[in-house]
């Protein structure tokens, strides 16, 4: 006799499941043990929120659906954090779990009763329940639609279920409680006239920005916006999420917005006319306002919801960004042979040699400066590498300091701008990826929230640099009350001595208290065969870019609406 659980891991294996991560419950071991004698290999993790965590990370990090499997309830509520920031993130992850009673009587009948459905509707997720052994099966057909339609999904069944009798015959009959899984949009071609625009624009333009977010981030893309910059004398440059797309382009300034480099940011202030293809134009790449506060901005993209979304634009083109930047280049090459436009007299220049920071080394006895640090882990890291960065106010530190070859291997895990969320991504990437070392940028506070699985890096050997910036505090909200004239002594507790703590766990680790200990320690960073752990004392007082630059945005919001008195 079969049973549903094992009627769902010949589906998965055969669906390709190479991999899932979780935390084993009462009610879905059966169906983790049954993929384990199938071939499939398990990532057990100390916390749900990690687990699921981890699947992100590997469906970042290799392109394709992942698997999390989690207990219901509790093991749910755990992970809620990681399953809304994939799914704001649009990341293609299946969570399984089981399914509560909410009508039990008593109600302690099931300790774990939850309104599942509501809870993932609530998270902005694919939501299908199976009640019966007729309707599991299509139901994880449905949950596996979802996700290679790109969206997050959630499969629950009860354990009852999961244990019972897989029906004989074909699977179907029955019909799960489901959401609807979205229809892909057929890529949408730019008008004549929106083409037409974005040729007059770039012709009246002294300085225009070519700016390329995920949505124009394929290699044809890349050739078409390249071409167009050479012709019109245009800056080339990304949202922080491709990084490194034009990378050794002569016109490349980098990131766009309030994790551009020193140089980059000066360079961006004279830009009169911004084409944003397949960015959101968000308040980061915005930088909060301060960049480019006179430019034309034009914003192409498939989606009609996203242009205009983040903040008001001059001119919206709803269609394909590949397509469209293909267009335009078409229609300049018909308009004939013209002299290629160049960038201002010595632009080129500073591009190719630009300053980071303003400033790089204010270390002193309360701390080594983060900001010589991230360009020293820079130079000393693999160079081929991934980078994962958590969410928190070193962020700015990590996302302009530490390089990456190629724009798929940086992940800013801040779609739901969560706390404590780089770690389990960082470790499912090192499995997607094993022959990448992959950095795990994280802070203090977010690596106490995720500490146990320091465990899971070591268990399984993953190629894990951690990487803590570690100031003895919350960061962002001591910044916060300092600006505020506040005492900030309740963001602060004790520094944590994470070198010994990943020691005890068995890592090879370090503590780094200046540039001088990192260069001490470059071996460790290069001989990466399982996780290693650095701790950097980091001085707290130092504040991120990003972080002044969002602090003066709200003063001027604030003086904005006293003028009006609001």
């Amino acid at each position: 006799m079969k049973r549903v659980y094992e009627q769902l891991a010949d589906e998965l294996v055969a669906g390709g499941l190479r991999a899932t991560f979780g935390l084993m419950s009462e009610d879905t071991a059966g169906l983790i043990v049954d993929l384990d004698r199938q071939g499939v290999d398990y990532y057990n993790t100390s916390h749900e929120n990690v687990a699921v965590g981890m699947a992100d990370g590997y469906a970042w990090a290799i392109g394709q659906p992942a698997v999390a499997i989690i207990g219901r309830g509790p093991g749910l509520t755990n992970a809620m954090t990681a399953m809304t920031t994939a799914a704001r993130a649009g990341r293609p992850v299946l969570i399984i779990s089981g399914a509560t009673s909410i009508t039990a009587r008593p109600p302690t009948a099931d300790g774990k009763r939850l309104d599942q459905g509501t809870v993932a509707g609530a998270l902005g997720i694919d939501y299908h329940e199976a009640t019966t052994p007729a309707a599991a099966l299509p139901a994880l057909r449905a949950g596996l639609a979802a996700v290679r339609a790109g969206r997050t999904a959630h499969v629950a069944i009860p354990p009852s279920v999961l244990d019972d009798a897989a029906p004989d015959g074909p699977a179907g009959a029955e019909t799960p409680v489901a959401s609807a899984a979205p229809v892909a949009r057929a890529a949408v071609a730019p008008s004549d006239d929106d083409v037409a625009a974005l040729a007059a624009a770039l012709a009246g333009s002294r300085l225009p920005l070519l700016l390329a977010g995920r949505g124009a981030a394929t290699p044809a893309a890349v050739a078409d916006l390249t071409a167009l910059a050479e012709r019109t004398g245009a800056l080339l440059g990304t949202t922080l999420a491709v990084r490194s797309l034009f990378r050794g382009h002569a016109h490349d300034v980098g990131v766009v917005g309030g994790f551009a480099t020193q140089t980059g940011a000066e360079v961006l202030r004279d830009v009169d006319c911004v084409l944003a293809f397949g960015a959101s134009l968000n308040v980061w790449t915005r930088g909060h306002g301060h960049l480019y506060p006179d430019a034309r901005l034009i914003h192409v993209d498939q989606d009609p919801g996203a242009i205009g979304l983040h903040g008001a634009v001059d001119r919206g083109v709803v269609a394909d960004a590949p397509a469209t930047a293909s267009a335009l280049r078409r229609r300049l090459d018909a308009d004939g042979p013209a002299p290629a436009r160049t960038l201002p007299p010595g632009v080129v220049e500073r591009l190719a040699d630009p300053v980071i920071f303003a400033d790089t080394d204010e270390s002193g006895p309360e701390g080594a400066d983060p900001r010589a640090l991230s360009l020293a882990l820079d130079r000393l890291l693999p160079p081929e590498r991934m980078v994962v960065c958590d969410a928190g106010h070193f962020w700015g530190f990590t996302a302009m300091g530490i390089a990456v070859r190629e724009p798929g291997h940086f992940h800013w895990t801040s779609a739901f701008s969560a706390v404590g969320m780089g770690l389990g991504s960082a470790l499912g990437a090192a499995v997607a990826r094993p022959g990448l070392p992959v950095v795990a940028a994280v802070g203090d506070g977010g690596l106490q929230m995720t500490l146990g699985d320091l465990l899971t890096a070591a268990r399984y050997g993953l190629r894990v640099i951690v990487v803590v910036y570690n100031d003895a505090a919350y960061g962002a909200e001591r910044h916060y009350l300092d600006a505020h004239g506040l005492p900030h002594e309740l963001s602060q507790f004790p520094i944590a001595d994470f070198a010994a703590i990943a020691a005890g766990a068995g890592i090879p680790s370090a503590r780094v208290d200046s540039v001088a200990d990192l260069e001490r320690h470059a071996e460790l960073l290069q001989r990466i065969d399982g996780p290693v752990l650095l701790d950097l004392r980091v001085n707290p007082a130092i504040r991120a870019q990003w972080l002044a630059d969002m602090g003066a945005a709200r003063s001027r919001e604030f003086a904005a609406a006293k003028g009006t008195g609001r």
